[in-house]
C-alpha cells in the first residue's frame, strides 16, 4: 500500500472513529465497534494492516477495499463462521 493509500485509509477511519456507533454498511445495523477501528488503526501504523492476524498471508485488496476493518483473509474468516456454525 503506497504513502497516499495509507494517508487516505487513516482519515476514512479516524472519520469512522469519531463518528462512534453509527449505521453500518447502506444504513443496514450499527456501525463498527470504537476497539475495531483502533485496532485497524494500529495495524496501519505497525504496517500489519492487510495482513491476516490469523494465518500472517495479505489479504486480498479486493476484500479491504469492500470491508477496510477486515483482519482476517477470506479463508480464515470462513473457517472461523463454519466453526461457530458447526457449534451452533
Amino acid at each position: 500500500m503506497n504513502e497516499k493509500d495509507r494517508s487516505r485509509l487513516r482519515e476514512h477511519l479516524d472519520k469512522v472513529r469519531l463518528k462512534g456507533r453509527g449505521r453500518g454498511p447502506a444504513g443496514r445495523g450499527p456501525g463498527p465497534s470504537k476497539w475495531i477501528v483502533e485496532a485497524a488503526l494500529k495495524r496501519l501504523d505497525a504496517e500489519d494492516y492487510g495482513v491476516c492476524i490469523e494465518c500472517g498471508r495479505e489479504i486480498d485488496l479486493a476484500r479491504l477495499k469492500d470491508q477496510p476493518l477486515s483482519a482476517l483473509c477470506a479463508s480464515c474468516q470462513q473457517k472461523i463462521e463454519d466453526y461457530l456454525v458447526s457449534c451452533g
